[in-house]
């Protein structure tokens, strides 16, 4: 499975300033960015609890097998690949 992170895909766009963040990237997850801490959390925090949304659903799905459930990543994905296999006991392998 691979999901959309915040300002990336589908998902740009759809931060706190809508369609103005298309023209710049950066934008967006610099208001994302604040807009979190305002909220007393992190982007980076919230881009893992995304992951762990997508975990709970593969969780539901019949043909999933629980213990084999791996991560990878390339670029930042795999620092959140490590960091999503250091927190949540679900993941039993990782390529980095």
């Amino acid at each position: 499975m691979a999901i959309d992170s915040y300002f990336n895909g589908e998902r740009r766009g759809e931060g706190p300033a809508g369609k103005m963040e298309m023209q710049d990237n950066n934008n967006q997850e610099m208001s994302l960015f604040k807009l979190n801490l305002w909220f007393g959390r992190s982007l980076w925090g919230m881009q893992l609890r995304d992951e762990q949304i997508a975990l709970d659903y593969l969780m539901t799905r019949p043909e999933i097998n629980p213990n084999k459930i791996g991560v990878q990543g390339m670029s930042m994905g795999s620092t959140r690949a490590w960091w999503l296999a250091a927190i949540d006991d679900r993941i039993q392998a990782w390529w980095v």
